[in-house]
């Protein structure tokens, strides 16, 4: 996170789609305000897809139970109509979006 809160505005402005996309959850929270105001909008479109965390909720009190990315679930985590390859709860716990 050091290095990320060191780039200056242009150095933030220069990131391709890509470089924002794979910033890490730490990485983005790290940012400064002022380096968020750099990004372009399409920067910041792919800045929120990072952004979005449910809520695991352990229905059954025996713990959380997740599925990894390979159990091939696809969710609409945002409502934007665009789907997205995502972990999942295992049965009996439930996902709050």
């Amino acid at each position: 996170t050091n290095q990320v809160t060191a780039l200056t505005t242009s150095s933030m402005q220069a990131l391709t789609t890509g470089q924002v996309e794979a910033l890490t959850s730490s990485q983005t929270k790290a940012l400064t305000s002022s380096q968020v105001q750099a990004l372009t909008t399409s920067q910041v479109t792919h800045l929120k897809q990072i952004g979005v965390t449910p809520m695991v909720l352990d229905l059954d009190g025996n713990g959380v139970q997740t599925l990894n990315l390979s159990a091939g679930v696809q969710f609409d985590l945002k409502a934007d109509g665009q789907k997205v390859n995502t972990g999942w709860v295992g049965g009996n716990d439930g996902l709050l979006v």
